[in-house]
């Protein structure tokens, strides 16, 4: 009755867009939704059981991008530089305190999937607690929609495929638990080779190359783990922690664009959409049958003669 590992969103992303035809026709919808996330710690069956308590803490965050327009985005989009940079001071130092200096709320809090009662947080705190998140979130938002690139490039390629990562990403986790990889110099050196292909793939736009080489490169993975030359790296992480984070934080980051590399989007497709929906299989299905053009018959009378 749990969703185990990050398989919560599906589950809550379903409940969302399936009912949302219903959910809009109640009237204060969003402000009905926000009062639910404020109180949603203090009520005992919103807890991680069937993702109900982080279903309805994010639900005001869904309505918030569903009832967002071109324009509201537009004014969003319109501080000056100087309130930006007060903007990330402000949320800098507050994500700061509340990270190392706020007894109160433990890490698993900031997950909003558990009551107040299992975190053993007083009621007063869960309530101001989420309210600064809430306010947080939403200005971690609009600093992003301001710093950000406007027009079309690789990181709105990233963006507009997140998908495949979330969704890829839940396997990845599961191999290198297993294998006990974590953060050593093989998964490191993996990943930045499959980040690599994404951006190749950028540069020259060729699916069936970066299929190719994407399949070939999983390949050579297999085969060069199982010849037990990458043995004496894996598990090997650096010591040194002003080169430990960045590996750390780097790898999460390659991870994302190695996920967004041709091969898992197109695969992503056929998973979701199906094989039908490929073009050369549709294309086939829809001629499937249908006798072949003569050239001297482009209207197909013979045929037609002969059907009769």
């Amino acid at each position: 009755d749990t969703p185990p590992f990050a398989l919560w969103y599906l589950f809550a992303l379903f409940f969302y867009r399936f009912f949302l035809k219903d959910y809009i026709k109640i009237p204060y919808i969003f402000e009905l939704a926000f009062l639910v996330y404020i109180f949603a710690g203090l009520i005992p069956d919103l807890s991680d059981k069937f993702a109900l308590g982080r279903m309805v803490s994010y639900f005001p965050f869904f309505l918030i991008g569903y009832y967002c327009k071109p324009e509201h985005l537009a004014k969003l989009r319109s501080l000056k530089k100087y309130w930006c940079v007060l903007l990330a001071a402000v949320l800098i130092t507050c994500s700061v305190l509340l990270a190392y200096y706020a007894r109160q709320f433990p890490v698993g809090y900031y997950l909003l999937k558990s009551t107040s009662a299992e975190l053993h947080t007083i009621w007063y705190w869960d309530i101001l607690g989420r309210l600064m998140i809430f306010f947080l979130a939403c200005g971690w938002i609009i600093l992003m929609l301001n710093i950000l690139p406007k027009k079309m490039n690789y990181v709105a390629y990233v963006g507009m495929n997140t998908m495949p990562v979330y969704i890829f990403h839940l396997g990845l986790r599961h191999i290198v638990k297993i294998k006990g990889l974590y953060l050593g110099a093989v998964s490191a050196l993996i990943v930045a080779w499959f980040a690599l292909i994404s951006l190749f793939h950028k540069k020259h736009n060729n699916w069936t190359i970066s299929v190719i080489i994407t399949v070939l490169s999983i390949a050579g993975a297999i085969l060069l783990w199982n010849c037990g030359v990458l043995d004496p790296l894996v598990g090997k992480c650096p010591k040194n922690l002003a080169v430990f984070f960045p590996m750390v934080y780097g790898s999460a980051l390659l991870t994302g664009i190695s996920l967004c590399a041709p091969f898992w989007v197109k695969l992503y497709d056929i998973l979701t959409e199906g094989f039908p929906k490929i073009p050369a299989m549709v294309n086939w299905l829809q001629n499937f049958g249908k006798p072949k053009e003569d050239p001297e018959d482009p209207e197909g009378n013979a045929e037609n003669y002969q059907n009769r």
